[in-house]
């Protein structure tokens, strides 16, 4: 396809020809030659209310359909495919209702309660921003800047010209713009539905991912949806070719977000997709098997990030997996991680009560008393001391510490037996 874009003009049609504005709603010239759309060649406007049959019509036909899925797409399937000319004419109108939704906006601060939204993308889960730097030059920069100018001087033109042709054909009052905007949101819809089944196409690629089929569908078709309200169609572009990246940008996000046990980031998922296919690259060129530093080089990072990325990509292993594929090795990890030296938690419940209870009752004891027990069993922060330290901490010569600490211990004794 050729890159050169379009340049467009555009002449209103009579109202008093079209005075529903259901036909085409622009004549457009390209190249200096003037043409006029109808609907004796445009079936696309003959009629929104004709769609496919329903799913509960086509049923009626079936026999044996029990699988969801086979009917989602036998469904989908009955949706035909547009020529270039009908996308264009469709995506225009798809403009003029966004345009008068934005008029209506004017007048009133917001929508009217009974118009629906042209541009909805609540659901879609958008780009992230916390992509790595690829190492962009400062001539790559200006020429998207560059061209990213010319593409926002080339919408307000076309904002401009669809404004025109909506005051010079419409009374500006609020059912003519209703009027419009549900026109445009027919048009979207049929945008949409005519591009379900490359929504399927794109889908099948990531099969095997972790992500159950319909998932990927269901992502996909949001990512059409957000597509469709993004398309400025004077930009030269097919819808099915700016769609597609919408598509699978966000199945690839969908699969990021979902098919891993634990979460990673998308752009390191982005990057993880990239690594074998690299590595495949650089073993043809070279002749062998690349180095990390190589590797590294390649894809734009560190060794030690290389080396960081790597090892996310371990395979996460059950607790209950055999340590060994030998027969009769028996055992699982359990058997493995587990610490010797860790208290059995039967035992370390038993020794916390018996220690509250101990605590409870110190305190009938008087201080000093209480002092010496404590530092004893060291009930408090620090080890237990022997009977030398207790009696240097206290002034005490170890024997009467020995003696006070006999005389405690039988009285604590009797008070635990009593509970």
């Amino acid at each position: 396809m050729s890159s050169k874009k379009r340049e467009f003009g555009f002449r209103p049609v009579p109202p008093a020809r079209d005075p529903d504005h259901s036909s085409a709603f622009l004549s457009l010239s390209n190249g200096g030659s003037r043409r006029k759309r109808s609907n004796d060649h445009n079936p696309i406007f003959l009629n929104y209310e004709e769609q496919p049959q329903s799913v509960a019509e086509a049923n009626s036909d079936w026999i044996d359909v029990d699988d969801l899925l086979d009917l989602y797409l036998q469904d989908v399937a009955k949706y035909r495919l547009l020529e270039p000319a009908e996308e264009l004419s469709l995506a225009i109108q798809l403009e003029l209702g966004k345009l008068a939704e934005i008029l209506l906006q004017e007048v009133y601060g917001q929508p009217p309660p009974d118009v629906k939204p042209a541009n909805s993308d609540q659901n879609f889960s958008g780009p992230s921003s916390g992509f790595p730097d690829i190492g962009v030059t400062t001539w790559q920069t200006e020429i998207a800047t560059q061209k990213a100018t010319e593409q926002k001087m080339q919408t307000a033109e076309v904002e401009q010209k669809l404004r025109a042709w909506i005051a010079e054909n419409t009374d500006l009052s609020d059912v003519a713009l209703m009027k419009l905007v549900e026109q445009g949101n027919a048009a979207k819809n049929v945008l949409i539905e005519s591009n379900l089944r490359l929504v399927v196409s794109v889908a099948k690629k990531y099969r095997g991912k972790g992500v159950e089929f319909e998932d990927l569908i269901q992502a996909g078709n949001y990512g059409l949806i957000y597509g469709i309200n993004k398309f400025q169609f004077w930009l030269g572009n097919r819808v099915s070719t700016y769609v597609t990246y919408w598509i699978r940008q966000n199945i690839e996000r969908s699969v990021a977000n979902t098919s891993r046990t634990i979460r990673i980031p998308v752009n390191l998922n982005s990057q993880l997709s990239k690594l074998p296919n690299e590595t495949r690259r650089q073993s043809r060129i070279l002749g062998r098997k690349p180095t990390t530093s190589e590797l590294a080089i390649a894809l734009g990072m560190s060794e030690e990030q290389l080396v960081k990325l790597t090892t996310i990509d371990d395979d996460l292993l059950s607790l209950d997996t055999p340590p060994t594929s030998k027969p009769g090795g028996g055992g699982d990890f359990w058997d493995i991680i587990e610490d010797p030296n860790s208290p059995n938690p039967a035992e370390l419940a038993e020794w916390n009560d018996l220690a509250e209870r101990l605590i409870k009752a110190l305190d009938e004891l008087s201080p000093g008393r209480a002092q010496i027990i404590t530092l004893k069993f060291g009930l408090e922060d620090g080890p237990p001391l022997t009977r030398k330290q207790i009696g240097d901490v206290c002034g005490r010569s170890q024997e009467w510490i020995r003696l006070v600490e006999l005389g405690i211990l039988r009285k604590l004794r009797r008070a635990l037996d009593v509970e």
